[in-house]
């Protein structure tokens, strides 16, 4: 997800199907009796803005984007509290999760360093001490972008010492994860970590390829997810989530990003 494309909720996701936990997955974070998880992702510049969405059409909010201090103390960008948001999400029934990182280029001499062997746990621990300080459900990871060359290595065992570590407090966790493909840092054992997967199936084209003309996320693409994940890695449908946007481009010259609200004005 990229933050210069927040509207109010950045993405839907409706997952594919849902089944009851299994044993080995972790807790199960989806509303109860909740028939698909349906998670939008609300980035912080729209915090104020929580009484106009129609939270009972959701089963989870993603908070976007908190990063490290360079103390590894997770903050919002403008020192935003997230205390009504939560407040209110947890009102309408939902499950609230912190994202990390984001596509919006965080710093990245920050998360190299905090994610160093001597230094992961530590920033692990702080993680958790924001999630129950905060009264959160879990953790959602959106390493992507310019981190996943940075930290490299270090990605699969922060994923799993994360994981562990949220678990043991019954809390989840969650990543959001390319459509088609993923950074080879990304492992195995980091994608079974997950206790489902928010699969970003848009933006297969865009304005940064302004000869490349077509729709950015047809129907076409979420088929070819679909078989990525359940193919390729094996991940079962409950865990996958689809990402659907709620954006578009216009590709006349000068080509640019179209919002929601634009959008449905045209209609």
């Amino acid at each position: 997800m990229r933050t210069s494309r927040v509207n109010v909720i950045l993405m839907i996701f409706a997952a594919l199907s849902v089944s009851p936990s299994r044993a080995g997955y972790g807790p199960d974070a989806q509303k109860q009796g909740a028939s698909f998880k349906v998670v939008g992702y609300l980035g912080g510049r729209n915090f104020s803005r929580i009484d106009e969405l129609e939270l009972n059409r959701l089963t989870h909010l993603n908070l976007a984007f908190a990063n490290p201090d360079k103390d590894g103390k997770l903050v919002f960008a403008r020192g935003l509290d997230i205390a009504p948001v939560v407040n209110k999400a947890h009102a309408a029934g939902l499950k609230v999760f912190v994202s990390l990182a984001g596509g919006g280029r965080p710093d990245t001499a920050v998360w190299k360093s905090i994610l160093l062997p001597e230094n992961r746990s530590s920033f692990v621990r702080k993680i958790m001490d924001y999630v129950e300080s905060n009264s959160l459900d879990g953790v959602d990871v959106d390493i992507e972008g310019n981190l996943l060359p940075t930290i490299r290595e270090s990605y699969n065992p922060f994923v799993v010492e994360l994981k562990q570590a949220l678990h043991a407090k019954g809390k989840g966790i969650t990543a959001a994860l390319g459509a088609t493909h993923l950074h080879e840092s990304i492992t195995r054992e980091a994608i079974d970590s997950y206790d489902f997967i928010n699969v970003m199936v848009y933006d297969k084209t865009g304005i940064w390829r302004p000869a490349d003309v077509g729709p950015h996320s047809p129907y076409s693409y979420a088929e070819e997810a679909i078989a990525y994940w359940t193919g390729k890695w094996k991940v079962p449908p409950e865990r996958i989530v689809l990402g659907v946007p709620f954006y578009g481009f216009d590709f006349t010259p000068p080509a640019r990003y179209i919002d929601y609200s634009e959008i449905i004005a045209g209609n």
